[in-house]
C-alpha cells in the first residue's frame, strides 16, 4: 500500500494533456506471505493522469507534503493509502490535500498509473497496534 499521507510531492505540472505528479520518500506498508508483522519502507515515484479533464492545481511551493486524500479509480475509492500496482482506465481522478494550508490538488481523467522508481528504502517493522 502506497500512503498519500506525509508524501512529499517534488513536481506537479500538466504536460500535452497529462497531469504528472513526483513525488520522493513515500511511505509503503508492504506485507509478506506468512509474516506475521507488516514492515514500512520508502520509494519515489510518479503518477500520472492521461487525458486530463478536470484540473485545479493549487499554486504551491515544492516540495510540499501532503495531508491525505482520495484515489478515484471508476467506482473504488482509495482514501489516504492506494494498493499497488495501479494503473486503471474509465473515470479516474485525485483529491489530494496539501499539509498546511490545506489546499486541494483536484484532477480528473480517463488513465491513471502510478509508476515506482529505484529501489525501495525499508524503514521499521510495524506492530499490530501502530498500523491495522
Amino acid at each position: 500500500m502506497l500512503e498519500l499521507a506525509g508524501m512529499t510531492v517534488t513536481e506537479m505540472a500538466m504536460q500535452e494533456g497529462d497531469f504528472r505528479l513526483s513525488f520522493a520518500a513515500a511511505g509503503l506498508i508492504k506485507t509478506m506471505d506468512n509474516a506475521q508483522q507488516k514492515t514500512r519502507w520508502q520509494q519515489s515515484g510518479r503518477l500520472i493522469i492521461r487525458a486530463a479533464e478536470t484540473v485545479h492545481i493549487p499554486e504551491q511551493a515544492l516540495p510540499c507534503t501532503l495531508r491525505g486524500g482520495d484515489l478515484n479509480d471508476n467506482i473504488y475509492v482509495y482514501r489516504d493509502s492506494v494498493r499497488l500496482p495501479l494503473h486503471s482506465h474509465g473515470q479516474v481522478g485525485i483529491e489530494f490535500i496539501v499539509a498546511g494550508d490545506n489546499k486541494k490538488l483536484i484532477v480528473c481523467g480517463q488513465e491513471i498509473e502510478i509508476i515506482m522508481q529505484g529501489s525501495a528504502r525499508y524503514v521499521e517493522h510495524l506492530h499490530a497496534k501502530d498500523h491495522a
